[in-house]
């Protein structure tokens, strides 16, 4: 179970530039759902609480420092921008648009798994379904699906969770999948109830 202990002995690893570069990634990463946790729980109820208010914002902190540091190895990085936008901050909008804006597919890969978790990318998030590459494409495809389920179900309706296999139309059913998923959406689609949710452990690696 995890707790303030192992997020400090998670973090450590993480700011360890001694260390392996995927250990840092997997540590990082590691850390996402006790942070979204914290975020959508709050620190009212103490005996809850698996982490400490500080410890928490110390993570946020800490990823935050991390990810703006040009000497953290890309993997790395990208690992702290999808774990620390669970708990989203003032600086990830901006992170996610250059991310998304990058001729690295990997970073662009990064930028559309994490656009579910802050409001304003559903543009981006159709733009990404016209992709070539499939990873982007999944990602692409699922984060429209939150977001319809999102606009059309009702709040007791239990959420998707999130499966480890790729969507694949069948032939023919690929046009009204895409005109599904281009219904318009209302300016406010995702309510803090349903805005973020349990995601897989970081996005498909390229």
């Amino acid at each position: 179970m995890i707790d303030d202990e192992l997020v400090d002995a998670l973090l450590s690893i993480v700011r360890n530039g001694d260390e392996p570069e995927e250990l840092r990634a997997k540590a990082v990463i590691s850390m996402g759902p006790v942070l979204e946790n914290s975020f959508m729980e709050g620190f009212e109820d103490t005996d809850d609480a698996p982490i400490a208010e500080g410890t928490f914002h110390r993570v946020q902190e800490s990823l935050r420092k991390l990810y703006v540091d040009a000497a953290v190895p890309k993997e790395v990085r990208r690992r702290v921008l999808e774990a620390s936008v669970r708990s989203p901050q003032y600086w990830h909008r901006d992170a996610i648009l250059t991310a998304y804006s990058s001729d690295d597919e990997a970073w662009r890969l990064t930028a559309v798994f994490c656009m579910i978790y802050v409001r304003g990318f559903e543009e981006q998030i159709l733009e990404s379904l016209e992709g070539e590459n499939p990873d982007i494409h999944y990602e692409a495809a699922f984060e429209a699906l939150e977001m319809a389920e999102a606009m059309y179900s009702t709040p007791k309706r239990a959420r998707r969770s999130r499966c480890s296999t790729r969507i694949v139309p069948t032939e023919g059913s690929e046009s009204s999948f895409s005109s599904f998923l281009r219904r318009p959406f209302s300016p406010e689609p995702i309510s803090s109830a349903t805005a973020f949710t349990r995601r897989p452990r970081a996005a498909h690696s390229l």
